[in-house]
């Protein structure tokens, strides 16, 4: 149930409100203890003016505890 209620956390999109710039589907996943089946997922929505459109555009996975 923790798991599930940090996903909650975490909006489920968040894009500026003008500007021209590609968006991302994210999928996050809850942290599971090692050695356990895979927590619990769930996608989201990031466009942000500042990652303008252009060709191909990557960053770093985020770690959120």
């Amino acid at each position: 149930m923790a798991a599930a209620a940090d996903l909650a956390q975490i909006p489920d999109v968040d894009i500026d409100s003008d500007g021209v710039f590609k968006y991302v589907l994210i999928r996050v996943h809850a942290v599971s203890p090692p050695g356990t089946p895979a927590g619990e997922s769930k996608e989201i929505v990031r466009g942000y003016k500042w990652a303008e459109y252009h060709g191909l555009w990557s960053r770093p996975a985020l770690h959120l505890h």
